[in-house]
């Protein structure tokens, strides 16, 4: 088994675990529901090789992550379907459902690091809010890294620009996972 895929299950288990040291059951279900997420897109990604169900899933992850954290659920919700019915006009103009694919997860994204740095969640405290957003930028790095690897696909790009992002990706996607499965922790529970 791929060794990186190793790293996402413990940090899923970790997240399991979490349950007995969380600060609010209710954010846990949501962690549970992101890192469930996240170890199904690596698995097809990382195991499967199906890219397209991969991104597909992960665009779930940062829905989840954006309901998590929103004071306005129905405004973030709005705009997650706003969000997918432009990927699915993108499909129109581009051949390859993968591109649009990556368009809808990348606006996801950025509105998940939008919300994440312009609102305070009422019910974590500061270290804990801190640990996601810090898992989310290191999340941002990788995904970055990703797309410098993947950029010689489609347009003229150095190689070895793209080699190093290659070597990148897992130092940052590695260390955010962590991050992220202990945000849901009570430290001072634990």
């Amino acid at each position: 088994m791929n060794s990186n895929f190793v790293l996402i299950v413990i940090c899923f288990v970790i997240v399991l675990v979490s349950y007995f040291f969380c600060h609010s059951k209710k954010d846990w279900r949501y962690l549970v529901i992101a890192m469930g997420f996240t170890l199904l897109s690596d698995y097809f990604l990382l195991i499967a090789n199906n890219y397209r169900v991969g991104v597909f899933t992960f665009c779930f992850v940062h829905i989840t992550y954006i309901i998590r954290i929103s004071k306005n659920r129905f405004k973030s919700i709005v705009y997650i379907l706003a969000t997918f019915t432009g990927g699915l006009l993108l499909v129109l103009f581009v051949d390859d459902i993968l591109v649009a694919l990556a368009a809808v997860y990348a606006a996801l994204f950025v509105q998940n690091l939008i919300t994440n740095f312009c609102q305070n969640h009422p019910r974590l405290p500061l270290a804990n809010r801190r640990l996601m957003l810090t898992g989310l930028v290191l999340f941002a790095l990788c995904d970055i890294n990703v797309l410098l690897f993947n950029l010689p696909n489609f347009i003229y790009f150095p190689q070895s620009i793209a080699g190093i992002s290659h070597s990148l990706i897992w130092w940052f996607y590695a260390p955010a996972q962590i991050l992220l499965a202990f945000s849901a922790f009570n430290f001072r529970k634990a």
